[in-house]
């Protein structure tokens, strides 16, 4: 699945074409709708169509309900799907509140069980804000499964935006989190500002996950940066966390862990312009 800007055919309810250079309000349902283009789409106008409601229609689960995502930027949604028979044979796609829908022939999918990653290319028009996406796929007998919605929050990433996060799951585990930057200036808990503009959060708690970040508005500095964690948890076996770089040119995870005692630098990466090499 595939949202892109590129052309489709569309219905004789068009609107003349959407300045590129005009910011879209993500709220403006109507608006949002159809300054998104799906590829190989038909536009059509009203409510998606229902799901068909009986034991042989397709059926899908949601495996993601809420993603941040910047303008310009792509970001996988993905659905686990399970058909009785036949095959998968396109989706039906709609904004929010939108008095139009899309529908989208899809590449056939061989298999009848599965997870399909849908690739959502955020036009760099957006502002910020949130807006929601409701979806449902259909087979090749015309049987509409479910359908799913998927919310995001738009956020405006100016050039040299950068996010590091540390965040880890066992509130027992202390962990801190160490950026060195191309200057060599540091940010941590005790030192929570930076020349560059850089801002460090600490102690933060989001539906139980334990986060510390540093984070660049604007203007991250290009160069190598150092990323180090200190291990002060009292355990014999090494602890587990992830590390999320995300910005303008960049959106990476990785899962690692520090022994116990350990102050370790555990990763570096190099950033020139929207290009980062790791």
């Amino acid at each position: 699945m595939l949202l892109c800007l590129t052309s489709c055919k569309k219905d004789e309810d068009d609107n003349p074409s959407q300045n590129p250079n005009e910011i879209i309000d993500p709220t403006d349902a109507a608006l949002l709708a159809r300054a998104l283009e799906f590829s190989n789409s038909s536009r059509r106008r009203g409510d998606m169509p229902e799901t068909t409601g009986t034991s042989t229609a397709p059926d899908i689960d949601n495996l993601q309900f809420f993603l941040r995502a910047y303008n310009g930027e792509t970001i996988p949604v993905e659905i686990e799907f399970e058909l009785s028979s036949g095959r998968v044979d396109g989706y039906y796609v709609t904004v929010s509140g939108a008095d139009l829908y899309y529908e989208v022939p899809w590449a056939e999918v061989a298999s009848r069980r599965g997870i399909l990653s849908i690739p959502l290319n955020i036009p760099s028009n957006i502002g910020e804000g949130e807006f929601c996406l409701e979806y449902a796929i259909f087979d090749d007998q015309n049987r509409v499964s479910n359908d799913l919605t998927t919310c995001f929050e738009i956020l405006r990433a100016e050039s040299g935006l950068l996010e590091i996060t540390m965040e880890w799951f066992n509130e027992d585990d202390d962990l801190n989190l160490h950026v060195i930057e191309p200057s060599g200036d540091t940010l941590n808990l005790r030192n929570l500002t930076s020349n560059s503009g850089a801002t460090f959060t600490v102690g933060q708690v989001i539906n139980e996950t334990r986060r510390e970040s540093a984070y660049w508005e604007r203007g991250a500095p290009d160069g190598q940066y150092r990323l180090l964690v200190e291990n002060l948890s009292s355990f014999t076996f090494p602890n587990f966390f992830n590390l999320l770089i995300e910005g303008r040119g960049v959106d990476e995870s990785f899962g690692l862990t520090v022994p116990e005692g350990a102050f370790e630098e555990i990763m570096t990466f190099t950033k020139s312009g929207d290009n980062f090499s790791f």
